[in-house]
C-alpha cells in the first residue's frame, strides 16, 4: 500500500532581477545621504558673525531642500527594486538613518 503525498509541490518563483539603473540609483542614494551627513556637520561648525548668521540660515534652508529631495528619491527606490534585493535593504537602512538624523537635527534646533 502506497501513502499519498501529504504535501504539494510548489512551483519555483521566478527570479526577479533588479534593473541595473535602479541599483545604480540605490548606490547614488547612499552616497547622497552620506554627503548630507557631512554637510550637516560642516554647517553646524560654522560661526555666527555679523551677517554670517543669515548665511547659516540660508545654508540650512538649502540643506533641508536637498534633504527632502533625497528622502523622496530613497522612498521611490522601493518601487524600482525587487522585494528581496540587497540594494533595497541597503536603501531602507539608509532611509532609516536619514530619517533619524533629520529628527535629531530638528530636535537640536528646537531645543536651542
Amino acid at each position: 500500500m502506497q501513502r499519498a503525498a501529504t504535501h504539494t509541490m510548489q512551483e519555483p518563483q521566478p527570479v526577479v532581477t533588479a534593473r541595473p539603473w535602479a541599483m545604480g540609483l540605490a548606490l547614488a542614494y547612499v552616497v547622497a545621504v552620506l554627503v548630507l551627513f557631512v554637510l550637516a556637520g560642516r554647517i553646524m561648525g560654522l560661526q555666527c558673525e555679523n551677517f554670517g548668521c543669515m548665511g547659516i540660515g540660508v545654508a540650512w534652508m538649502a540643506w533641508t531642500a536637498i534633504y527632502v529631495f533625497v528622502l523622496g528619491w530613497g522612498s521611490l527606490l522601493g518601487r524600482w527594486l525587487p522585494a528581496r534585493n540587497t540594494f533595497l535593504r541597503l536603501a531602507r537602512v539608509t532611509r532609516l538613518a536619514q530619517l533619524l538624523s533629520g529628527l535629531v537635527l530638528l530636535a537640536m534646533w528646537l531645543l536651542r
